[in-house]
């Protein structure tokens, strides 16, 4: 379920697409997407992640509530 006041986005790219968009990006942006499209994380989350929001042993990137779009803490932990 969506929160509210959240700008959702309901375009999906097929599996077609995102490999054309991979194959077209630059190696900068192809890093970007595969980090977005394994983890979910956000755009500027992505740009903004540093080494010491990653904990290597346990395989999990806890981002603080100042790291995240709507200003809650989140853990990734399908790496």
């Amino acid at each position: 379920m969506l929160k509210r006041n959240v700008n959702a986005r309901n375009r999906i790219l097929t599996p077609g697409q995102y490999e054309q968009l991979l194959e077209d990006s630059s190696r900068d942006v192809k890093a970007i997407l595969y980090a977005g499209s394994y983890t979910g994380m956000r755009f500027g989350e992505i740009l903004n992640f540093t080494g010491d929001k990653a904990d290597l042993n346990n395989r999990v990137i806890c981002l603080e509530a100042e790291d995240t779009k709507d200003k809650e803490c989140r853990s990734i932990s399908n790496l």
